[in-house]
């Protein structure tokens, strides 16, 4: 598989959003649409409260300023949802419209999760007097999406537009887009995968979501693996799911340090997320392996969201067993960080938190 960088910098994102809307929509099937909106509110709702105060704070522009409001709009419209997103600032308020979202529509579960509930949070947090109107929506059946924001209990905007902005006047660099875009979209994913956790648990998680993971791997597997230069089976499948870990930043050893059909991961934007995160790439990994060749599978032995303190993962034939690994110590200040960092996600209680705590204490694991 032989990806270019251009390729790569857009395959994260992608990857992350599609995940999210299949999530989505899996959440939604599960469950119904009205009992997955009451799942998800809370994260959605902090989501959008913290990416405005993210994007208003990077901008470093005059919060009064309408063009502040129009740029945070763009950047957080174009992020999420990954068209071409234009603002119209008018003199009673703006119109928002966002084209070809790539989404597509395809789960209404996401699109009233970032639209309006995070979305709703992310102008509110700018200025409470804010509201918005959904005036079109993918999610109908509409072409584009189209919201109107404007004060409380005021019409829709009929003033003299006085400017547009569009994504090429938002002052950010592909460095900047492609950071915001993966860090909204990854929280995105996170959020839903969580709620799922929350109805179904951990395994009843892993069971609903294995087959989805799987046919994106193999769709992905399908659609990039076309030209490879790559004879050898096990050289495209390393090659392919190489290059994912590398989209999604996961530092791997230099070329030559790793296994031949495994590899170590030392750094990963997910090491504090649940283990259920590292669950779904092993699905999509094991898609990318049914497609290639359904004799191999893909397994992680060690995940840092486990407390391990690096990732390990092969490939290997089914049926063969995993070569012994030696048993990485685990430090206490590891556990403790890692604990903590469950409980800033709001992935445990307090409650929680400090009963892990007490129990790690009880069997001097810290002190």
């Amino acid at each position: 598989m032989e990806l270019t960088e251009e390729v790569k910098r857009e395959l994260s994102v992608g990857l992350l959003r599609e995940w999210w809307v299949t999530a989505s929509q899996a959440l939604e099937d599960k469950v119904g649409v009205e009992e997955a909106l009451i799942l998800l509110r809370k994260g959605f709702s902090h989501h959008g409260a913290a990416g405005s105060q993210i994007a208003a704070n990077f901008l470093s522009m005059d919060p009064c300023d309408p063009l502040t409001f129009a740029y945070s709009d763009v950047m957080a419209k174009r992020s999420g949802t990954g068209g071409s997103v234009s603002v119209e600032i008018r003199g009673d308020g703006r119109y928002l419209v966002i084209e070809d979202c790539r989404t597509g529509g395809e789960s209404r579960v996401a699109c009233k999760c970032f639209c309006a509930i995070a979305a709703e949070l992310f102008w509110k947090e700018m200025d409470p007097e804010i509201e918005i109107d959904w005036l079109n929506s993918k999610a109908n059946g509409d072409l584009s999406c189209r919201v109107a924001i404007k004060r409380r209990g005021a019409p829709p905007p009929v003033g003299e537009v006085l400017k547009v902005v569009r994504d090429m006047d938002v002052p950010l660099s592909e460095e900047d887009w492609e950071f915001f875009s993966k860090a909204t979209v990854g929280e995105n994913w996170a959020i839903v995968i969580r709620a799922l956790a929350d109805r179904l648990g951990d395994q009843g998680t892993i069971d609903l979501m294995e087959p989805y993971m799987r046919n994106s791997g193999l769709a992905f597997s399908l659609k990039w693996s076309q030209g490879s230069r790559l004879a050898c089976v096990q050289d495209r499948i390393l090659a392919a799911v190489v290059a994912v870990h590398e989209s999604f930043d996961m530092k791997l050893p230099a070329a030559g340090e790793s296994e031949e059909l495994g590899s170590i991961v030392t750094e990963c934007p997910f090491s504090g997320s649940s283990s259920l995160i590292c669950h779904q790439f092993e699905a999509f990994f094991n898609g990318i392996c049914e497609a290639i060749d359904p004799a191999y599978e893909f397994s992680y032995d060690r995940m840092m969201t486990k407390g391990d303190k690096t990732c390990h993962w092969t490939i290997r034939k089914k049926g063969e067993e995993a070569k012994e690994k030696p048993k990485e110590e685990v430090h206490s200040d590891d556990l403790v960080r890692r604990l903590a960092q469950k409980l800033i996600d709001g992935e445990i209680t307090d409650e929680e938190f400090e009963r892990k705590m007490a129990l790690l204490k009880k069997h001097g694991v810290v002190k």
